[in-house]
């Protein structure tokens, strides 16, 4: 019985901070999307990741290149990868958002960087939350 309290608590705590991660990570892509820039990216590459461990694993950043309000370009490697190299093609439009003092600082504004990543903790996180509930309303 001690066993299962340690483990619903162990659960309970690592559901939360799942959860709390989640909703940090949704609203610091809001904070930057209301507080910066917007422009229209132009993907102007495909890199290999070689941050990626271990090296079996290939997968692919977008170099993406944007003006900024006054018309200077500028270029950035995207944050997200996929492991498909054509899963965006060289000279695709993308929206970006980019901090006007500070231009390299630019995010792709996708599906997966505005709600992906969030949804899928938070609704991992509360799953964990919830099921040392449900187990204890289900023992009794």
């Amino acid at each position: 019985m001690k066993n299962n309290k340690r483990d619903s608590v162990i659960l309970f705590v690592l559901g939360f901070l799942i959860l709390a991660t989640g909703v940090y990570m949704f609203w610091n892509h809001r904070q930057f999307v209301d507080n910066n820039q917007h422009a229209q990216g132009k993907i102007i590459g495909i890199e290999r990741n070689l941050n990626m461990l271990p090296d079996t694993i290939t997968s692919f950043k977008q170099r993406i290149e944007f003006e900024d309000d006054s018309g200077e370009s500028y270029d950035f490697l995207s944050a997200s990868s996929s492991n498909d190299s054509n899963y965006h093609c060289i000279g695709e439009l993308v929206d970006i958002y980019y901090d006007q003092d500070n231009p390299m600082d630019a995010r792709v504004s996708s599906f997966g960087n505005r709600l992906g990543w969030p949804i899928l903790c938070v609704f991992s996180g509360l799953l964990m939350i919830l099921m040392p509930l449900m187990k204890n309303v289900k023992a009794e």
